[in-house]
């Protein structure tokens, strides 16, 4: 096997493992996650950024928001409720949120 099929399978075995990571782990559990996704549904809905005082991720590169609510601006044309922040109540456990994840109440987020 030579050095570029080797790279080759090592992008691969990423981008599987990436994916499966990405369907199993809950959604929500690191926690500044919604509020990433808050920002994007806001640039994707609006237009534009949150203010400075509404929320704390507007320091982080505006093109990765940009970037990431053109998929959002898609899929709210298609259906509004598909892009919809959803998660269960939150539960205080520890110091990081985590959430009562459950056959009733999780569903596909995109």
């Amino acid at each position: 096997m030579n050095e570029r099929q080797r790279l080759r399978w090592i992008i691969a075995l990423y981008a599987i493992f990436g994916f499966g990571y990405s369907v199993l782990m809950p959604m929500w559990e690191a926690p500044d996650e919604p509020d990433h996704y808050l920002v994007v549904l806001n640039v994707a809905r609006s237009g534009e950024f949150p203010s400075r005082n509404s929320s704390t991720e507007v320091y982080q590169p505006a093109l990765y928001y940009w970037l990431a609510s053109r998929l959002l601006v898609v899929l709210d044309r298609i259906d509004p409720g598909l892009v919809e922040f959803h998660a269960p109540e939150q539960r205080p456990v520890r110091s990081v949120p985590q959430f009562e994840w459950n056959f009733e109440n999780h569903r596909f987020l995109w």
